[in-house]
């Protein structure tokens, strides 16, 4: 089966987006299925086939340019991760290239949204439009974690930290010194170049040289793999990284970073998958709460199994 998937790396929608793609490329590519990204230039997709998309989502010149792309590779199915504006489903950017074939969107919106026509997947468990939307497959059940990951436990005293594209409150130093507090001795950084801190980063990390900090940005997912499947616990923002963690029932100290964060971190917790941190004078006694803290298995690690069943099941 000819599929292809468009989605973006950029400071709006961050790396979450195109990791959940890649994941999911990974398996259907085990299947026998040929996957195409349609991307803007990055380093994350170096591993897959690429057709490159430079200009600026939902312009007419990257309509032109998409729909020209998915005229020459004729796929069978398109999978959207990517917003043209803001309040458009994904599956209507299908309609403005032309593609009449089967569409599957991402999306992760907790608002009742219609979907125009396809698949519709939410990972979000808040959201409430699936009861009157029977093609959108809704919550953690439907949650893409990637197949390298396992339960092994860590190989490593050593943290991950992943806060997102966009660190507005600008929390990575207070983080480390947090860290450099409790003894923590490794922390590698999934790091972002849209990160408010990330031009001055060897002035960040100068204050903690007592700790071995390695920083990583923009890695491939493989990569990606092995740093979460060694550290011994995350800290994170709430986005996919939480969820990849919680899969694994690691620690995870969720340090939510916008409103729709905060709700999804305050589901997480109440079920107690996660830490909550709701500000960052309080992760000092969350690093406290990690020596007695269990997490509770919310997610079984088969929503990439139930959407390559979904996808299959339209040929």
């Amino acid at each position: 089966m000819k599929i292809a998937v468009r989605v973006n790396v950029d400071p709006d929608t961050g790396y979450g987006h195109i990791f959940r793609c890649l994941n999911l490329a990974s398996r259907l590519q085990e299947e026998g299925d040929h996957v195409v990204f349609l991307t803007n230039p990055n380093k994350l997709v170096e591993e897959h086939e690429t057709r490159l998309i430079s200009s600026l989502v939902g312009s007419s010149e990257e309509l032109k340019e998409t729909a020209e792309q998915i005229t020459d590779f004729e796929p069978e199915a398109l999978i959207l991760d990517i917003f043209p504006e803001e309040k458009r489903a994904p599956a209507d950017y299908a309609k403005l290239i032309g593609f009449k074939g089967h569409t599957l969107s991402f999306v992760d919106s907790d608002d009742d949204f219609a979907p125009s026509h396809g698949l519709t997947i939410n990972p979000n468990p808040l959201y409430r439009g699936h009861k009157i939307h029977p093609d959108c497959f809704h919550g953690l059940d439907y949650f893409l974690v990637n197949p390298d990951f396992h339960r092994s436990g860590h190989t490593a005293d050593s943290v991950f930290i992943s806060m997102g594209s966009v660190d507005e409150k600008n929390d990575l130093p207070e983080i480390l010194k947090a860290l450099s507090l409790s003894g923590t001795k490794k922390v590698d950084i999934l790091a972002s170049p849209f990160a408010s801190y990330a031009k001055q980063i060897d002035e960040v990390f100068s204050n903690f040289s007592e700790m071995d900090i390695k920083w990583h940005e923009g890695v491939p997912s493989k990569e990606l793999c092995r740093l979460i499947n060694k550290a011994e616990f995350c800290i994170t923002n709430g986005g996919n990284v939480m969820l990849e963690m919680m899969s694994l029932l690691k620690i995870v100290i969720s340090i939510p970073s916008n409103d729709r964060l905060v709700q999804l971190t305050d589901w997480c917790a109440k079920r107690q998958g996660i830490i909550a941190c709701r500000d960052i004078s309080e992760l000092q006694n969350s690093l406290v709460d990690i020596n007695r803290f269990n997490p509770v298995e919310i997610i079984d690690g088969k929503g990439l199994n139930r959407i390559v069943d979904l996808i299959h099941r339209k040929k």
